[in-house]
């Protein structure tokens, strides 16, 4: 009887770790893409230089992408067990995006700006890469995602622009 019942337990178990990590994935999928989006909406920005009211709808856009991926990281908690740091880089990149916008049109200064915001992405989506799965690595850990945000996401002047996530 015991042994049955330690049977049940352990693969209970083992059903809400294999869960666990399925939501992980499925976390990583979703943040990886939302990274991707930014940087193909800041691509053609940068190529197409719009102006006028494209150039507004285009940034809102990209601020959309922006709190989307702030977002997919604030609402982890909701699906996983984690002490994923939360960035506030995104809230402090997209506040920054309506100050482009103000003449209607994006001077060399401002494209030197949005291009650096677009390689910080790009350094993200590259550390998340997997050669072998051509998108995602899957085998990143909450500790290096945590690393990640640390030397990756923080906003230039040495201040620290992420903070721990807190379960609601």
């Amino acid at each position: 009887m015991l042994l049955i019942a330690l049977s049940i337990v352990g693969y209970q178990r083992y059903q809400e770790v294999q869960h666990e990590n399925d939501q992980w994935k499925l976390f990583l999928n979703h943040f990886y893409y939302s990274v991707d989006q930014s940087i193909s909406r800041m691509d053609t920005m940068i190529e197409r230089n719009p102006e006028g009211e494209r150039l507004v709808e285009w940034m809102h856009d990209l601020e959309v992408d922006l709190m989307q991926s702030q977002d997919v990281l604030k609402h982890t908690h909701m699906f996983l067990e984690s002490d994923l740091l939360d960035p506030n880089f995104f809230e402090s990149a997209s506040a920054f995006l309506p100050i482009l916008t103000e003449d209607g049109e994006l001077d060399e200064e401002e494209i030197d700006a949005m291009t650096d915001l677009r390689n910080r992405w790009a350094e993200v989506r590259d550390w998340m890469y997997s050669e072998e799965t051509g998108q995602e690595n899957r085998e990143l850990e909450l500790e290096d995602m945590n690393a990640m945000i640390q030397e990756k996401l923080p906003l230039h002047g040495g201040y620290e622009f992420y903070r721990p996530l807190e379960n609601d």
